[in-house]
């Protein structure tokens, strides 16, 4: 997904990708908060757990015809997998590191907020 938004950049003639990464969050807000209210207004369980994965799809279909075409960039010199050195380890593992923490920390409030009573077990996704 990166490596077509920066595809997507590359042919504009301004700065984008910030605004993709944007409404990626805004996203994942919008998710948990429309899946938190599904629950509270008692929807049954089922349906509002395939409503992530069909609207993901529905999407998906939507988009697919409208993305770049890709551009084949085969040459004799070419790899499929190119070892990482230097700075590139370092960010990588910072990288892989801060997404453990955020997983973490999303899977964990959602039980303290519930286990403290703070929010129903239905609305916990909210925090």
């Amino acid at each position: 997904m990166n490596v077509h938004a920066v595809e997507v950049e590359g042919g504009a003639d301004r700065p984008l990708l910030s605004g993709f990464h944007a409404l990626y969050s805004i996203g994942g807000f919008l998710g948990a908060a429309l899946m938190a209210t599904m629950l509270t207004v008692a929807l049954i369980r089922l349906p509002a757990r395939w409503s992530a994965p069909v609207s993901c799809l529905g999407a998906m279909f939507v988009a697919w015809p409208r993305l770049l075409p890709a551009i084949s960039t085969e040459s004799r010199e070419s790899y499929l997998f190119a070892r990482p050195r230097g700075v590139v380890i370092l960010v990588a593992t910072l990288a892989a590191a801060m997404f453990l923490v955020e997983g973490a920390m999303l899977d964990w409030s959602a039980l303290l907020i519930s286990g403290e009573s703070l929010l129903t077990r239905n609305q916990a996704a909210l925090g």
